[in-house]
């Protein structure tokens, strides 16, 4: 069996989105105090592109996402909030997540685009839920 290893690639939201989230995320915490607390281990990120790759070709991997970040205009990327929605958490029955929906713009579309090839090489059918971090429950 080919050793495996998860990614998430990922944009960190600016400081606006991100005090944003932690203002609905303390709605909520009020509402629901069990709920889920974003914290050092838990931020607000928008997924680009999760695969499963060799992890003995992890390091290559990264440098080839680097290059692609490197190469491509940011200021392209940019999100379009559309909504807030529970996202179930199958290892945490009973909670969920508070998902804020986003709209793409067609720089991010492209970048994924040129992630999603990048990293094609790099990559292996065959990875399971134990080849990602997981929390026990959910964090105070």
């Amino acid at each position: 069996m080919i050793d495996l290893t998860a990614i998430d690639i990922l944009i960190e939201p600016d400081a606006i989105a991100l005090e944003r989230a932690a203002a609905e995320n303390r709605r909520l915490r009020a509402q629901t105090p069990e709920g889920f607390s974003l914290d050092a281990g838990h931020r607000p990120h928008i997924t680009v592109l999760q695969r499963y790759v060799r992890t003995a070709e992890l390091h290559a991997m990264l440098a080839t996402v680097e290059q692609v970040i490197r190469s491509h205009d940011l200021g392209e990327a940019s999100f379009r909030a559309t909504a807030i929605r529970n996202m179930p958490v199958a290892a945490m029955p009973g909670i969920g997540l508070a998902a804020i929906v986003v709209t793409p713009s067609p720089g991010v579309l492209k970048l994924q685009q040129l992630l999603i090839e990048a990293i094609s090489p790099f990559t292996a059918p065959g990875g399971t839920s134990t080849m990602s971090q997981t929390t026990a429950g959910p964090t105070s």
